[in-house]
């Protein structure tokens, strides 16, 4: 499936609980991770070398999954009161997607 095909209509946001600072460790290999040239497909699109094993929102690392949210409480019902937001849109096929979000996600676009 492409992502042009899905209906995206849930926000993504992340527990403020599992919201920490890069450790120097991971500051240091992210750093090097964006010396890595990325890819030029033909046609011009350039990719990325691969994904960060961290999931880094804000120079902070979330040691938790996604979830979607859509103005609440997230899908899978934690609170909005211990939520943040994120600046992009929830996808359930994501690496980092909470299973449950994903779940309702998807049949909510069905």
């Amino acid at each position: 499936m492409d992502i042009q095909d899905l209906d995206l209509r849930f926000g993504s946001a992340g527990r403020n609980d599992q919201l920490r600072p890069l450790t120097p460790s991971e500051s240091e290999a992210e750093e090097e991770r964006a010396k890595i040239p990325m890819k030029v497909l033909p046609g011009g699109r350039a990719v990325s070398p691969g994904p960060s094993p961290l999931q880094i929102v804000g120079g902070e690392v979330l040691d938790g999954p996604e979830h979607a949210h859509s103005g609440g409480p997230t899908l899978c019902g934690i609170p909005k009161d211990d939520i943040f937001v994120m600046r992009h849109l929830f996808y359930p096929e994501g690496r980092f997607s909470c299973p449950v979000c994903a779940a309702l996600a998807r049949a909510d676009r069905n």
